[in-house]
């Protein structure tokens, strides 16, 4: 039982077929690497609730990730990525240790209290060498405010960087005019990213795309909630209608932001439901190349090149997928996965117990599918008494 339990997942990747020689051509040397950390850089830690209403740990969620979509559009500034900078959420971590995993020199963390039509936002920005506050302000605002309080910290930002980075100009677009959508779609997108309560983040980005039938973003993650469905929710009648749904929320999206990189990318994951590997494979590059700051599209370019038959091609994208998130699970995993296919098993090991310390579960199955595989039993079954014990 052991052994095919553990060995199917080694045999599900290793035997998948050699790439085709029509799309080899496709890929040709267009390997993207991630930027060198160097220069100014900064993470956004996820914003404290402060308000009463658990639910409203969304809303700081999602504050937290506007600002930092702000930040990452200033040309000249890194920033660390979400899943990285989220990945220290809850955790009483010192801020000079986080800036060193994520290989930054300053991290802006702060707090949300909301109640009614009113939001207090307070925000810190810290070097993370001395662990001192180089700004901090507090924002006590109307919710119609919301748009110009993103916009002052990240000017307030730019502000104390201009002698590095040079002057920029920082302004913040409302992404809708109507407040209450965009508080559905601040806690539907924290839910899709948390894969938590997706049926609920369908209701929340439904109601935003209701109330505002031109807000793009929510209609793109409105597709994209619909798309990771059927790996997270055992309801049988919402899965069935996925890619239907997908990519309904899709044709409304591609009509307000056709090259929005997410859009791109969730429209290669319906051409490769229907066959069309290549096509698929060009628009994630599209995509990728586009999305500097999100490494979603070069992690689903990479898995779709390792379900493909490219492995050495894969483990060059999921190397770089890595290197833009290094702390996700899920893309140190599937980067185990592909060491797995091809025979690095040292490498493998390494990464899939990486993945493990970021709460990537199945990391433990590749660990213990490469055991089994290989013939090596006792550790296979040592491995599986680790994964019962946690």
């Amino acid at each position: 039982v052991l052994l095919l339990l553990g060995g199917g997942l080694f045999w599900w990747v290793a035997r998948i077929p050699a790439a085709p020689e029509a799309i080899t051509a496709q890929l040709g040397a267009s390997q993207e690497q991630a930027p060198a950390a160097t220069g100014p850089s900064i993470a956004v830690l996820p914003f404290v609730n402060m308000s009463t209403d658990v639910e409203n740990g969304f809303f700081a969620d999602g504050i937290s990730e506007e600002l930092l979509n702000v930040l990452a559009s200033v040309d000249g500034l890194k920033v660390a990525s979400r899943t990285s900078a989220f990945s220290f959420k809850g955790k009483d971590i010192p801020i000079p240790e986080i800036a060193r995993q994520l290989g930054v020199e300053h991290v802006l963390e702060g707090s949300v209290r909301k109640q009614g039509q009113r939001v207090r936002i307070t925000a810190q920005w810290i070097h993370a060498g001395s662990d001192g506050f180089l700004w901090s302000e507090t924002y006590d605002r109307d919710l119609t405010d919301i748009f110009k309080v993103q916009e002052e910290i990240a000017q307030a930002i730019t502000r104390e960087l201009e002698g590095i980075i040079g002057k920029r100009q920082v302004a913040v677009v409302a992404s809708t005019d109507n407040l209450e959508a965009y508080q559905s779609f601040l806690q539907g997108r924290a839910r899709f990213h948390r894969r938590d309560e997706l049926l609920a983040a369908i209701d929340d980005l439904s109601s935003a795309v209701k109330l505002d039938p031109n807000f793009a973003e929510a209609w793109i993650y409105l597709a994209a909630t619909w798309a990771v469905l059927p790996g997270y929710v055992r309801d049988e009648a919402r899965v069935a209608r996925s890619e239907t749904e997908t990519a309904a929320a899709l044709k409304h999206a591609e009509a307000l932001a056709p090259k929005h990189p997410m859009a791109l990318a969730l429209r290669s994951r319906l051409l490769e439901n229907s066959g069309e590997l290549a096509g698929a494979l060009a628009l994630l590059e599209e995509s990728a190349r586009l999305s500097v700051q999100d490494s979603t599209p070069t992690l689903w370019r990479g898995t779709l090149l390792l379900r493909s038959g490219y492995i050495e091609e894969a483990i060059a994208v999921l190397e770089n997928a890595q290197r833009m998130d290094p702390l996700s699970g899920v893309t140190t995993g599937y980067l185990a996965l592909a060491y797995l296919s091809s025979g690095q098993y040292d490498k493998a090991e390494a990464n899939a117990r990486k993945a493990m310390s970021h709460d990537w579960e199945p990391a433990l199955q590749v660990l213990m599918s490469d055991a089994a595989a290989r013939g090596e039993h006792a550790k296979a079954l040592s491995i599986f008494d680790e994964f019962a014990k946690r």
